[in-house]
């Protein structure tokens, strides 16, 4: 488990995450809006 603190501007932001040392499997990355909205992203590392 990791966390990541980051201000971003609206629109669409990009955010690099290195994946180098984590095992293969299903992940999800879970952020909170500014007005308090939860949105996530599930994905699989091979």
């Amino acid at each position: 488990i990791s966390k990541q603190r980051v201000s971003l501007i609206a629109g669409n932001n990009q955010l690099p995450l290195n994946l180098s040392n984590v095992a293969a499997g299903t992940y999800q990355v879970t952020g909170l809006t500014a007005d308090g909205q939860v949105r996530s992203l599930r994905f699989v590392k091979q």
